[in-house]
């Protein structure tokens, strides 16, 4: 199993360019989230996803969750090996990261 903590990247993330600041929801998608998630599917390993005690907004969640069909993960990796862990008070956003991974499978087969 491979654990990431969002807050080991920042516990204050902002912006979701390069340009937004040091903790911009792509450089963290690409550089932290995605390289954990494509080896975790190399390996057939779990990912539990903590996004506990980050204060985020929603923009910079669906800046960082969204689109992950198009990073070449396919869908049964997304939907059986990646788990969310929220035990803070940004309970009302977990839906967001939910439906950002299905999305895009919804009507696919």
């Amino acid at each position: 199993m491979i654990i990431l903590k969002m807050s080991d990247w920042s516990t204050y993330p902002e912006g979701v360019y390069a340009d937004e600041g040091p903790s911009n929801a792509y450089t963290c998608r690409n550089y932290f989230l995605l390289p954990s998630l494509k080896l975790a599917e190399r390996t057939n390993q779990v990912v539990e996803i903590n996004i506990s005690d980050v204060n985020y907004s929603a923009s910079w969640l669906k800046a960082v969750f969204s689109k992950l069909n198009e990073t070449g993960l396919s869908k049964q990796f997304l939907c059986n090996n990646v788990m969310f862990v929220i035990s803070d008070n940004k309970d009302r956003y977990a839906h967001i990261v939910r439906e950002l991974i299905i999305q895009f499978y919804k009507d696919r087969n």
